[in-house]
């Protein structure tokens, strides 16, 4: 049944819904891209997520994998379930530091390449894009937000 609308009188208008590219904070954005980089490490649509286990595992051979990223210098280190549970769910204050996000990233990545034929280890050179999202998510961001 529709609304009765008395003569001359308009609508109110609901709340304003403002559309933005932005989701939430740029840390939320971060946090956000990770998280979705995960998941599409994980392997084919429908396949479980990729395990915080295992990327922590993965993340203790990294340092034997590869030398130490150059272009951008980073440090590259051990990963637990916990402090990526707590990263990912944006509980820890400010930004995690480079070295985390690219320690984060190689590990997924890795996982990705020794599951799914047709994924390939790109090595520390993936590194520059991320150095770039992470560099435009934390501009302007003082100490806790440096590479490495």
């Amino acid at each position: 049944m529709p609304a009765h609308r008395t003569p001359g009188k308009t609508a109110r208008p609901g709340p304003a819904r403002a559309e933005s590219a932005q989701i939430g904070t740029l840390k939320d954005e971060l946090l956000t891209a990770l998280t979705q980089f995960r998941v599409d490490c994980a392997g084919p649509a429908g396949s479980d997520s990729l395990p915080l286990r295992t990327i922590a595992s993965i993340s203790e051979e990294l340092t034997t994998l590869y030398s130490q990223p150059d272009d951008p210098p980073c440090r590259l280190y051990p990963l637990s379930p916990t402090a990526i549970s707590e990263t990912l769910s944006g509980k820890r204050h400010g930004f995690p530091a480079f070295g985390w996000v690219a320690s984060y990233v190689l590990s997924c990545q890795l996982h990705a390449a020794r599951q799914y034929p047709g994924r390939r280890d790109q090595g520390t050179m993936i590194l520059r894009h991320w150095a770039d999202i992470y560099a435009a998510h934390t501009a302007g961001i003082g100490t806790g937000a440096a590479l490495g």
